[in-house]
């Protein structure tokens, strides 16, 4: 009776563990189906309300009249379709995210309170302290965007002045003159790309050693209140 009780027992158990497992593969299929759904809705959202801008931009410069294009440059306008519709189209991408992460993180604080209790919020405090530092590099990285942008139009509006009055200069022999002051202010530009790209590398850094200190001060926090720590909840942790 007892060897038969140990099988029967058995096969529940490697039965459950197929069925869970198939279960999980499921799971983890559908989700991948889903957001990548998603990912094809908004970016293609994006693009359509990109292109659609830029389209009425375009119509727009060309129905300006004379006055009116003397308070537009032709660099500012390619700036207008370009860069500023860029933006537009990242923010349509990234919108859902405002609601949709709301939910994810009381979802996963409530899981991860049952696993492992009020340890936590010593986790989220971690979180809470190193928001001033993403809050600073990401006000440093706001500022050289603006300056980029800046010389970005000061260098396309030159290049444009050059290319019309091509002749004059050629005239003259301004070449020398010209070349220098746009290299000036490419340099510039260049600078800020450079500070630009340092700032987003700090802060990139930063948001991706985030999550293992944050698991590392909870698991920690948490064996100090006397607490085992098991591979079930330390894995399970580990992927929320």
């Amino acid at each position: 009776i007892a060897s038969r009780s140990s099988n029967h027992l058995s096969s529940n158990f490697y039965q459950d563990g197929f069925i869970t497992a198939i279960l999980l593969y499921l799971s983890l299929n559908i989700k991948t189906i889903v957001e990548n759904l998603y990912f094809d809705s908004v970016i293609t959202m994006g693009s359509s309300i990109k292109g659609a801008l830029s389209a009425a931009i375009y119509r727009k410069s060309l129905k300006l009249s004379p006055s009116g294009r003397q308070n537009f440059t032709t660099g500012e306008i390619v700036n207008y379709m370009q860069l500023d519709t860029s933006r537009i189209e990242n923010l349509a991408s990234s919108l859902h995210v405002v609601w949709d992460g709301i939910f994810q993180i009381v979802g996963y604080t409530i899981l991860l309170l049952h696993f492992l209790g009020p340890s936590v919020f010593a986790g989220i405090a971690t979180m809470i302290l190193l928001l001033p530092i993403n809050s600073y590099f990401l006000k440093r990285l706001s500022g050289f965007k603006t300056e980029n942008l800046k010389y970005t139009d000061l260098r396309v509006k030159l290049t444009n002045e050059i290319l019309q009055g091509i002749r004059a200069i050629k005239s003259y022999n301004w070449e020398t003159p010209f070349i220098t002051k746009l290299s000036n202010i490419r340099d510039k530009e260049l600078h800020a790309l450079k500070s630009s790209a340092n700032s987003r590398a700090i802060l990139v850094s930063i948001l991706s050693a985030a999550p293992a200190l944050v698991a590392v001060v909870t698991l920690a926090v948490y064996t100090l209140f006397n607490n085992v720590l098991s591979p079930v909840k330390v894995f399970t942790s580990l992927a929320l």
